[in-house]
């Protein structure tokens, strides 16, 4: 294979170019979604205060999953 210099620098610059730009589309279903929540310990003040507006902000940040900590 004969190949210049240059031409191994161009390509090159197109190959980095082009998987920086597509990576993620090409490699999306390969990846796993896992479930993102929050403790509600950690927010334990706000729901002594307010539990059901507290919730509510909570799902409006786009949160739909949380691990109770002994809220009945």
């Amino acid at each position: 294979m004969n190949t210049s210099r240059r031409n191994f620098i161009k390509n090159t610059g197109i190959l980095v170019t082009a998987s920086s730009l597509f990576s993620d589309k090409f490699f999306e279903a390969a990846k796993k979604k896992g479930l993102l929540g929050i403790q509600l310990y950690s927010i334990r003040d706000d729901m002594k205060r307010d539990p059901l507006g507290t919730l509510k902000q909570l799902a409006d940040m786009g949160y739909k999953n949380v691990e109770h900590a002994n809220y009945i």
